[in-house]
């Protein structure tokens, strides 16, 4: 009786092994024993092996991105049915022409940053919000302008023309707030509950608090009153440079934060991870 047992489960066991080499990824074979109970004289017991795949969610995925932060490239992996931890980079620069009290500017944005946060899921879905850091903020701007002999600009309580000797040009910069941002930001297709392949959304802000501003201007140019001179070393143009850079960091100061909206493409991967709903 005892070897016919042993021969039994040794069979059992070769069954769960040969199911386990051959399941695919992502699922792993459990096998049952059942027995029969004992027959009358001359049978025999009956040992049956059933092998059941039992799935598992792949344990990390990788999204590509496109936000207001930049394209990035996010990493995501689960440490319970509820939470993950997301890690991300983005990057971007472009440049365009704006105009601000008439003058006319020549901009350049270049965004580098590095997040990262913690995904809750609050109902278990794909629902999550997604508290954390902005760890680098390297996301910064700068802008010159030129102001053609013979034109105008307003600085401060005064209007310039620009010199045709040594024309009136400026420069300015700005960052927007330092690293350690703390952030929030809500979004759907939680890469946690989501399948194999994704969308996920997002929205949210960046807290950076208070811009870092430069602005001056140089040049010659004369004002209203025919005063001409050097508008890095005259007293009283400096004022004026003084009120038109004070006006540009009232104005950036009502917006201390980034805005976030991100779209991306994300696929899961990995070996077992939490069990699947």
């Amino acid at each position: 009786m005892k070897l016919r047992f042993l021969l039994c489960s040794l069979i059992v066991l070769g069954t769960s092994l040969a199911a386990a080499a051959q399941a695919p990824n992502g699922t792993a074979p459990v096998a049952n024993l059942a027995s029969s109970a004992p027959g009358a004289e001359g049978s025999s017991n009956v040992y049956r092996a059933t092998v059941r795949p039992a799935r598992y969610a792949p344990k990390s995925a990788i999204a590509i991105t496109a936000s207001t932060l930049g394209v990035g490239l996010e990493i995501s992996t689960p440490v319970g049915r509820y939470v993950g931890l997301r890690a991300g980079g983005h990057g971007l620069a472009f440049g365009g022409d704006f105009t601000s009290s008439d003058i006319p500017f020549t901009a350049r944005l270049n965004e580098t940053s590095a997040t990262f946060q913690v995904d809750v899921s609050p109902f278990g879905g794909r629902f999550r919000i997604s508290p954390g850091l902005m760890v680098y903020n390297g996301i910064h701007a700068s802008a010159r302008a030129f102001i053609a002999p013979g034109e105008k600009i307003d600085l401060g309580s005064a209007t310039y023309t620009s010199s045709a000797t040594a024309p009136i040009h400026a420069d300015s910069s700005f960052h927007f707030g330092g690293n350690f941002s703390p952030m929030l930001t809500m979004g759907w297709s939680n890469l946690l509950h989501s399948s194999r392949f994704a969308i996920p959304l997002e929205f949210g802000a960046v807290f950076t608090g208070k811009p870092k501003f430069v602005l001056n201007f140089a040049g010659f140019a004369c004002d209203q009153n025919n005063h001409c001179a050097n508008l890095e070393t005259d007293a009283e143009a400096q004022r004026n440079v003084d009120d038109e850079r004070a006006t540009w960091q009232d104005n950036l100061n009502k917006v201390p934060i980034i805005p976030i909206v991100s779209i991306g493409f994300a696929y899961r991967f990995g070996g077992m991870g939490i069990l699947a709903r």
